[in-house]
């Protein structure tokens, strides 16, 4: 589904992404783990095209190099960590945004946008939020309505920039497995991810990202490991197995 071939991505002279060539099959769900500055959210905005970079990126067999803006929406959605808005909206509003890439220039949102916008919100389970106003709600709220208007793009790739970070527990699982739930429909997802234990409960495969650079690509099992995690972050843990599913869960050594 996605072919990545010697990217490159520098911010005037510092190199943030180093050389990296990988692939994503369709109907994965990929978390993208590695400690602040490793480069994670770069490589999310290269791979949406919202930033520039060098090398190639294929998605559907297409170069985003050769794709206009508008179709690039269709084909790829991303739920950024937060999303400012200056001026008062209705979550209802923020959803029909991710309608954008299927109007016509000068063209109003239609019924079926509407109901699409609709729907998004019921599969997140935001529809009663629909009339609020969007800087109101929580954290959490918002987080979903984000990813309702990411599904009302009707993108088969959805990218996600730390889905998780500043929720409770409760907020931060709802999500995770509103995120598997769209996997398992056959969406593919890639997440930057701080939590490790909760990228290794709901990923099928973890990616680690070091000074820019892939250092270790493989199932949990294979990747969360004492040795691995010490030398991304440079902390001593405890590689256990989780109780219930059997996948690593790491302990922090005081």
């Amino acid at each position: 589904m996605i072919k990545i071939d010697n990217l490159d991505v520098s911010y005037d002279t510092l190199k943030v992404l180093k050389d990296i060539s990988i692939e994503f099959k369709k109907g994965s769900f990929v978390g993208i783990l590695g400690p602040n500055g490793a480069g994670k959210t770069t490589f999310l905005r290269a791979i949406a095209s919202l930033i520039p970079f060098e090398g190639n990126i294929e998605v559907f067999g297409r170069n985003l190099k050769d794709i206009q803006r508008k179709e690039i929406a269709r084909l790829i959605s991303m739920v950024p960590q937060d999303f400012q808005v200056d001026l008062e909206f209705k979550v209802i509003e923020i959803v029909l945004m991710g309608r954008y890439p299927y109007l016509k220039l000068f063209e109003f949102d239609g019924k079926e946008d509407y109901k699409i916008a609709v729907e998004s919100l019921e599969i997140t389970g935001s529809g009663h939020l629909k009339d609020r106003m969007f800087r109101e709600m929580s954290s959490g709220e918002r987080r979903m309505v984000l990813l309702a208007k990411a599904l009302a793009q009707k993108a088969e790739l959805m990218l996600l920039d730390e889905p998780t970070s500043n929720l409770d527990p409760y907020h931060g699982i709802e999500i995770m497995r509103l995120l598997k739930k769209l996997v398992a429909d056959g969406i593919t997802i890639v997440a930057s991810m701080h939590n490790i234990n909760m990228a290794s409960l709901y990923c099928d495969r973890i990616i680690l990202l070091k000074h820019g650079r892939i250092v270790a690509d493989g199932v949990p099992n294979e990747v969360i490991t004492r040795r691995s995690i010490k030398d991304v972050y440079g902390v001593d843990v405890i590689v256990d197995k989780h109780p219930v599913t059997h996948k690593p869960h790491v302990f922090l050594v005081p």
